[in-house]
């Protein structure tokens, strides 16, 4: 995989106005659904980062 050396202000340079909104390329809905069924584990991950002793804090 090759480095991408496109300087920030070319690449916003080439970027179109267009009328699809954030909602033409995401479900929404569906987002927050699935975020519904492992938010408890989401949440219980999100604790355990940076942990030293895993089994005490478990």
């Amino acid at each position: 995989m090759g480095l991408n050396l496109t300087n920030f202000d070319d690449f916003l340079r080439q970027l179109r106005k267009t009328n699809a909104r954030l909602s033409y390329f995401t479900d929404f809905n569906k987002c927050d659904e699935n975020l519904q069924k492992i938010s408890i584990k989401l949440n219980t991950l999100n604790f355990l980062l940076g942990k030293s002793d895993l089994k005490t804090n478990i």
